[in-house]
C-alpha cells in the first residue's frame, strides 16, 4: 500500500498544472487617417464602468480607475495598492474571448469572436468592452473603430520607415512588418467568404487581438485538464479497491495503474499542450513594464481571472498628480515586437502627437540599435 501511495504522490505533484502568464499584450489602434490627438483618450471609459460594475463576480479595488498618462490610456490607482502581492481584480471567465494557441490561427478565430460582438452593439454580452476598445464611437457594420495602437508600425508614413530603415535593425523589422501584414491578408482571405467582416475591420480586431491578448496555461474548458485531474484520481480509486480485494497484490498491476495516472504527462510530453491566449477587459487596460511583479492568474472553481500586483507595479505619475500608474509585465519583449504591436518603447515618454511620438522612438531606435 505504502509503495502504491508514494508512487501516485509522485504523479499528482507532476500533474499540478500552473495558470502562470508567458506572454502577449496591449496599447492602443484605430483608422490610420486618424490622429491620436483627435481622439478622446478616455472615451467609452463611463460606458465600460456602468457596464463593469452590473458583472457577477467582477471585482476592481475602488483605488483603480482609467486615467490619460500623455497620449497614453492607462490604470491609475493609490499607492497602498503595492504594499504587497493582491489580488486588486477579478474577471468572470463569462466575458472573456478565447482561443487555443495549439491552432495556428488562434488570432484570426479571436478576431472573428471580437467582431461578432461589435455586430451585435447594445446586445452584446461584451457592450462596455466594445465602447472601451472604440473609444465610446458608435460604430456602424461598415465602420471602423479607432486605433488600439496608433504608433505600431503599420501606421507609420513612407518617410518615417525610410528613417527607422536608416541601421540594419530597422531594415530588419521593417520587413517583419511586411510579413505579418501578408500573413494577416492571407488569413483575411481565408474568412472573408464566410464572414461579414471588411479588410479595415479584420486588421483592426487583429491589432487588437496582437496588442491586448494574454497567453497563459489557463486550462480553459480543456480536456486535458479533465484528464490531468481525473486520471490519478481514478487510479487511486482502482488501486485501492484492488489491494482490499486482494492480500497478495502484484507489482505489475500497481506499475499499471501509476502508468494510467501519469498519461497526462505521456500525452503531453507527445504532444505538448500550448495553452490558450485570452482577451481580458479592465486587465489589459494597464500599460506594460517588464519588471512589473504581477501575475494573472484563473481560478477554474470560481471560473475568475484574477490580478495580483506588488509594489514594482505601481510608479509615480507626474502627469497625473497624486496618483501612480498600475503597470503590469506583458513578459519579456524585444524592442522590435514592441514596435511593430504596440507602438511604444521602455524609455520613451508618450506624447500627444503621433508624428512627435513616432519622430521620438526613431530616434531612440537609432541610437540603441545604430
Amino acid at each position: 500500500m505504502l509503495r502504491l501511495v508514494l508512487i501516485l504522490q509522485f504523479v499528482f505533484q507532476s500533474n499540478c498544472w500552473s495558470s502562470s502568464i508567458f506572454l502577449v499584450k496591449k496599447s492602443s489602434f484605430g483608422l490610420a487617417s486618424v490622429k491620436s490627438a483627435e481622439i478622446d483618450i478616455l472615451g467609452g471609459v463611463s460606458e465600460f464602468e456602468l457596464w463593469f460594475r452590473k458583472l457577477e463576480n467582477a471585482s476592481c479595488q475602488s483605488a483603480i480607475s482609467h486615467a490619460a498618462f500623455g497620449g497614453l490610456r492607462g490604470l491609475s490607482c493609490e499607492r497602498a495598492v503595492g504594499s504587497g502581492n493582491n489580488v486588486v481584480m477579478t474577471i468572470p471567465k463569462t466575458i472573456i474571448l478565447s482561443s487555443s494557441y495549439s491552432n495556428e490561427n488562434w488570432d484570426t478565430e479571436l478576431a472573428t469572436k471580437l467582431w461578432e460582438q461589435f455586430e451585435k452593439g447594445a446586445g452584446s454580452f461584451l457592450s462596455g468592452y466594445c465602447s472601451l476598445l472604440s473609444r465610446g464611437e458608435k460604430i456602424q457594420l461598415d465602420s471602423v473603430p479607432p486605433s488600439a495602437a496608433p504608433n505600431s508600425l503599420r501606421h507609420w508614413t513612407k518617410d518615417q520607415l525610410d528613417e527607422l530603415a536608416r541601421s540594419v535593425k530597422g531594415e530588419q523589422l521593417i520587413m517583419l512588418k511586411e510579413k505579418q501584414e501578408k500573413k494577416w491578408r492571407q488569413k483575411y482571405n481565408s474568412i472573408s467568404s464566410t464572414n461579414n467582416i471588411s479588410w479595415e475591420q479584420f486588421e483592426w480586431c487583429m491589432e487588437v487581438v496582437h496588442s491586448r491578448a494574454f497567453r497563459g496555461d489557463f486550462g480553459l474548458s480543456s480536456m486535458r485538464t479533465i484528464a490531468s485531474a481525473a486520471a490519478p484520481l481514478i487510479a487511486a480509486f482502482l488501486g485501492w479497491l484492488y489491494i482490499q480485494g486482494s492480500a497478495d497484490y502484484s507489482d505489475s498491476v500497481l506499475v499499471g495503474l501509476a502508468a494510467l495516472a501519469s498519461s497526462p504527462l505521456l500525452i503531453n510530453a507527445v504532444s505538448p499542450d500550448e495553452g490558450e491566449v485570452v482577451l481580458l477587459p479592465l486587465i489589459d487596460s494597464a500599460n506594460h513594464l517588464e519588471e512589473a511583479d504581477s501575475k494573472i492568474e484563473y481560478d477554474p472553481i470560481k471560473g475568475v481571472f484574477s490580478l495580483s500586483v506588488g509594489p514594482s507595479c505601481l510608479v509615480d505619475s507626474e502627469k497625473n498628480e497624486g496618483k501612480s500608474q498600475l503597470f503590469i509585465s506583458y513578459g519579456a519583449k524585444s524592442d522590435s515586437e514592441l514596435l511593430l504591436n504596440y507602438g511604444f518603447l521602455p524609455g520613451v515618454a508618450s506624447v500627444d502627437d503621433d508624428d512627435k511620438q513616432r519622430d521620438l522612438l526613431t530616434k531612440e531606435f537609432l541610437i540603441r540599435y545604430s
